[in-house]
């Protein structure tokens, strides 16, 4: 027995790893999402929380694009965010994807100042993609495929 999962053992392995990891994960992106810096700054401006006239820009620096992620999450829930943007650094993925559509792996990794947002391909970006495809899977991982394939 020893070593190996059996009855009851599964079921809370299965659990585990369905409800408490892909919870946590969620929760992790719902933190990202500036829900908790918007409702400052609306408490602080003396405004109500959810008025659509009044948006709040969202500036984080971006790595692995959690908190661009996350905050499109949040508008598309219906948070009244307003701008979403991204600080890059040297190591540029994010503004060239979005800038010039160029979506590859540098020729190197250049260190910085900023070593928590040096990332080469951000893994977020995948799920942004597919919301920003209307949830295309298959075209999303045609394009990831690629990129990988070709680093390019």
């Amino acid at each position: 027995m020893c070593g190996t999962l059996v009855g009851f053992e599964i079921f809370v392995a299965v659990f585990f790893y369905f409800v408490v990891i892909h919870s946590t994960l969620l929760l992790f992106m719902l933190k990202n999402t500036q829900v908790w810096t918007y409702l400052r700054v609306m408490e602080k401006m003396g405004l109500d929380a959810g008025d659509p006239e009044v948006q709040v820009d969202i500036v984080v620096p971006t790595g692995a694009m959690g908190n661009m992620a996350g905050g499109y999450m949040a508008k598309k829930m219906g948070v009244p965010l307003g701008l979403l943007c991204a600080g890059v650094n040297a190591n540029d993925i994010t503004h060239r994807a979005f800038s010039k559509g160029h979506f590859h792996k540098s020729d190197c990794m250049q260190k910085t100042l900023s070593e928590a947002i040096n990332i080469q391909v951000p893994y977020n970006f995948e799920r942004l993609l597919y919301y920003l495809t209307d949830q295309n899977a298959t075209l999303v991982e045609q394009w990831m495929n690629t990129m990988e394939s070709i680093s390019r």
